[in-house]
């Protein structure tokens, strides 16, 4: 295989797989979106904090305490802001997360299976 075929298959292979991993919620993905909508609050909340940690508020409270996991919790965010089952936005300096109707329909799909 000549050299800018391979790139192209890398190429392709790789759009492949963000084509598919892009917006495909992980099982525990579903099971935190499920807690948070299972909670009695709609927003959600990040308080970055020092040291490469945060807290994220989604119906309980959650500490992320090193990069890898800010950045499984930032991925999450991400999937349900491109799947419309969340809005992003800022309260009092703080990132927020507002629930959709869609978030609440998947999961009543997802639990009835």
């Amino acid at each position: 295989m000549s050299k800018s075929n391979q790139n192209n298959s890398d190429s392709l292979l790789w759009a492949d797989f963000n084509a598919s991993n892009i917006s495909a919620l992980t099982e525990f993905d579903i099971k935190r979106l499920t807690a948070w909508t299972n909670s009695n609050q709609k927003d959600a909340h990040i308080i970055l904090l020092n040291d490469n940690k945060a807290i994220y508020q989604i119906g309980k409270e959650y500490e992320a305490q090193n990069g890898k996991e800010i950045t499984e919790w930032s991925d999450f965010f991400e999937k349900l802001v491109k799947m419309k089952f969340i809005e992003s936005g800022h309260d009092k300096g703080l990132e927020t997360f507002t629930l959709k109707k869609a978030a609440y329909d998947y999961v009543n799909s997802h639990e009835q299976k």
